[in-house]
């Protein structure tokens, strides 16, 4: 490693994110409510939904359908 390496910050890598904006359903205990997620990541989605009953820390389920006949579900601990 020369000198200028050494000195030369790292670059902070980000996931890419992809546009899918799919309707989709968010399932908490007993609780279904629909959702819209406008982008998805290997880390994370953004998800836009109005509930007062999401605070963070809590781990829902959010199932979609990416495309005709491919559902999609996975569990999301909401961080904000």
């Amino acid at each position: 490693m020369n000198n200028i390496e050494a000195v030369r910050p790292r670059e902070a890598v980000r996931p890419r994110r992809f546009a899918i904006k799919r309707r989709g359903e968010i399932t908490w205990l007993a609780r279904r409510e629909p959702c819209l997620i406008q982008n998805i990541s290997r880390t994370g989605m953004f998800v836009i939904c109005n509930y007062d009953w999401l605070v963070e820390g809590t781990v829902v389920e959010v199932n979609l359908e990416l495309e005709p006949g491919s559902n999609f579900s996975c569990k999301l601990e909401i961080r904000y």
